[in-house]
Formats: structure tokens, C-alpha cells, sequence
């Protein structure tokens, strides 16, 4: 440091901030109803979870390219006619009398 003091931008708030804290009520506790209340729906959710865990069935790892047999078994059919020939001479011919 170079020994030359300077200005500071710090600025430190009064105490009085924590005094009025200090009279504030303390927060009472939910009556033991409203307690209870909120144990029974938060028991009542688990229970449901654990009873969709249990019913839901459990999928099975596919062997390998298993899924790729039944892609290709159930591909489109082939049509009865032959495929359509292309006849490119005559698109030619009709593209250019455009």
C-alpha cells in the first residue's frame, strides 16, 4: 500500500433495524389438526405412488436389433404390379416444348 488513505464507499446501516426485529411475535405452531391433516394427504400420495409402482408392468430389455427384425417384417407390403418405368427421353421431350 502506499500509505495515502482514501475514500470508502462502504456504508454500514444503523442498529435500529435489529431492534425492531426484536418485537416482532415469534411464529406459533399450526394447531395439531391441521397437522395431522396434512400427514394424511402426504400419506395418502405415497401410498398412491407405491400402489402405481406395483401394478405398472415392468418393461423387458429387447435383445439386440430385435426391433430392427419387426420394423423390417412389418414394412409396406409390395404391389401386385410391376414398379411404373420412367421414361426420361419423353419428360425431356415434354420439358423442353414448355
Amino acid at each position: 500500500m502506499t500509505g495515502v488513505p482514501t475514500a470508502s464507499n462502504v456504508y454500514y446501516l444503523p442498529l435500529a433495524a435489529t431492534a425492531a426485529l426484536a418485537q416482532l411475535k415469534p411464529v406459533s405452531m399450526p394447531r395439531w389438526q391441521v397437522m395431522i391433516g396434512d400427514a394424511l394427504w402426504r400419506a395418502r400420495f405415497i401410498l398412491a405412488e407405491i400402489r402405481h409402482v406395483l401394478t405398472s408392468p415392468v418393461p423387458r430389455p429387447a435383445p439386440f436389433l430385435a426391433d430392427q427384425a419387426e420394423l423390417v417384417i412389418s414394412s409396406r407390403p409390395r404391389g401386385a404390379t410391376p414398379g411404373r418405368v420412367i421414361d426420361f427421353e419423353a419428360a425431356r421431350l415434354r420439358r423442353r416444348s414448355v
